[in-house]
């Protein structure tokens, strides 16, 4: 499984790209933390706002919000495909 549509990283492995996430990461101490809840709040006049909570309570506001799920490739059934994706084989949308 390969990740797709990332600058600089196209075909790189997606545990590998967590890896690379991760160790950019530790020079910012303030980025320590995990999302458990995302509500909404409607702020009159000024549109939708987001209230993210973290783990430990602390609640950060923002105007958009965005979630990466990841996607899973689904290759065709045919002997060699996993050899020549990313390579020789593409999916056109």
């Amino acid at each position: 499984m390969y990740a797709h549509d990332v600058i600089l990283l196209d075909g790189t492995p997606p545990p590998k790209i967590r890896a690379y996430a991760r160790a950019d990461l530790i020079p910012y101490t303030t980025v320590n933390y995990t999302v458990a809840k995302i509500s909404t709040i409607d702020n009159v006049g000024n549109g939708t706002r987001f209230i993210a909570t973290d783990t430990n309570g602390k609640t950060y506001s923002a105007r958009k919000i965005v979630l990466a799920t990841g996607v899973r490739d689904v290759l065709p059934n045919f002997p060699g495909m996993d050899v020549i994706w990313g390579t020789g084989a593409f999916w056109c949308l």
